[in-house]
């Protein structure tokens, strides 16, 4: 349905007036408004990308992350049930079924942008950790999660997914007990190759000799 031109503007100043006035929570306030404006239709063509636009600039001005995901992405690869839902929700005269609809699509994608950059860090760190051994391959877990700045469960992950990748091969012998008091396999890599070596020539502050890895 087309609604007459001279309503537009009226209608767009109550759209505007809501937003601004109603405590509504942002995620709920974009996709209404994003409907209500492909429901009034305000311009001759070029409408669906404007209110996209205008819900990623709402989700942004809550979430700045947000500005780098925008709508227009999101409904991308989900174009067919984004006009499906759009239709639904006029045929019944609510916008429920788009709020929905649109909630599980920033669900989904903000999940994906999530995972990808979980991705990204983990490779990075499991680079610094590499470059950290080709420095010093007597390092140990303790010692690894200080110099690159996260935890050692962190650097346990990632050695692990290392590990996998078959870039790293733990010792067969366990670390003795260091200064965190943990018991950590020793550190092996595979590119540059290093295996365990007798603990010998350090001590840790709690009395016993520390592990150490030598260039095979």
């Amino acid at each position: 349905m087309v609604l007459p031109a001279d309503r537009v503007r009226g209608l767009m100043t109550d759209l505007l007036g809501w937003l601004a006035s109603e405590p509504v929570h942002p995620l709920i306030a974009s996709c209404v408004f994003h409907y209500e404006f492909e429901f009034i239709h305000p311009f001759a063509d070029g409408n669906g990308r404007m209110g996209r636009m205008w819900q990623t600039l709402i989700l942004s001005q809550w979430q700045p992350m947000l500005a780098y995901l925008p709508v227009e992405t999101v409904i991308k690869t989900r174009q067919t049930a984004y006009y499906e839902a759009l239709a639904a929700a006029d045929k019944q005269g609510d916008s429920t079924s788009f709020i929905e609809f649109m909630l599980h699509a920033l669900l989904d994608a903000m999940t994906e942008a999530l995972t990808e950059t979980s991705v990204k860090v983990s490779e990075k760190t499991s680079e610094k950790i590499i470059n950290a051994l080709e420095h010093n391959h007597a390092m140990t877990i303790s010692e690894l999660a200080k110099s690159i700045g996260i935890s050692t469960r962190s650097i346990e992950r990632n050695l692990q997914k290392l590990q996998k990748e078959g870039r790293y091969i733990p010792g067969e012998l366990p670390m003795l007990p260091f200064e965190s008091g943990r018991f950590d396999h020793c550190l092996v890599v595979s590119s540059p190759l290093f295996v365990q070596c007798p603990p010998v020539g350090r001590v840790s502050s709690s009395g016993y000799p520390g592990d150490v890895a030598c260039r095979w």
